[in-house]
């Protein structure tokens, strides 16, 4: 008996992307228009005003100050995220569908690169000593910030190394395909946050907690051109934001192995 092999024709098998879970878009206010901000004051806010407790006592009321704070005026940072293909036309086409889903699955990626680069540079490092810590210490030293000098809801931001890690010590729940600390604190995961050297995971990363996240955003451009010299195709998706973070950003850097 002989057995043929029967050769599957058309286009081969392509993977689906990926719907990302936990990133900076499902937690961020978003709006769809940028025609109308401006990085400079972007975010408003009353959010870190402190608070003073006065002992009722006679002694206590002499000389006594009340305590006034400013509100928060914070700008903000510009930048594009932009992901494209060159290939020859034959069996590719510039509209495929496929690619606009892949480009949806890595820009919460870029949009949290960007966030890093542009406005984590501010933040303020809570790192007890010269050395990382443990994932779980940072966690608690970022909550701790976050709650004790935060008026809004804290977010924490950490590369998906230490939220595998976290996870594993059930310090961080999944629920419908969002992150949270024990606390209820949103959490971030992104290789935006994560450093490496030579292409490996650098020992030391930094994890970090931020006020709201303010996200302006442009439709997404759609660009094709051909190149009549070698008849490539290329293709580029990109999207304009206008990021701000509402007063607070605070960083611990960890030890993740």
């Amino acid at each position: 008996m002989t057995v043929g092999v029967v050769q599957q024709t058309g286009v081969p098998f392509s993977p689906p992307s990926r719907t990302p879970h936990g990133s900076i878009l499902d937690y961020a206010t978003i709006r769809e228009d940028v025609s109308f901000l401006d990085p400079v004051s972007l975010v408003w806010s009353y959010n870190c005003i402190g608070i003073d407790v006065d002992e009722i006592a006679c002694a206590g009321f002499k000389g006594l100050t009340k305590r006034f704070d400013s509100p928060s005026s914070t700008d903000g940072a510009m930048f594009v995220i932009q992901g494209g293909v060159t290939c020859k036309p034959f069996g590719f086409s510039g509209d495929d569908p496929a690619l606009r889903a892949a480009f949806n699955a890595v820009e919460p990626e870029g949009v949290s690169t960007g966030l890093h680069d542009a406005l984590f540079d501010t933040a303020v490092d809570l790192t007890p000593a010269t050395t990382g810590v443990s994932p779980v210490i940072a966690l608690g030293l970022l909550e701790s910030y976050g709650y004790g000098r935060y008026a809004g809801q804290p977010i924490i931001h950490l590369g998906p190394g230490m939220v595998s890690q976290l996870a594993a010590s059930r310090a961080i729940e999944v629920n419908n395909g969002k992150m949270t600390t024990l606390l209820g604190t949103p959490v971030v995961a992104s290789i935006g946050y994560e450093t490496k050297t030579a292409g490996k995971l650098d020992q030391n990363q930094w994890a970090f907690v931020t006020g709201a996240v303010m996200l302006a955003r442009s439709p997404v451009t759609l660009e094709s051109q051909i190149d009549r010299t070698t008849n490539d195709i290329s293709v580029l998706y990109e999207r304009l934001y206008v990021a701000g973070i509402d007063c607070l950003i605070g960083k611990v850097k960890v030890q993740v192995y």
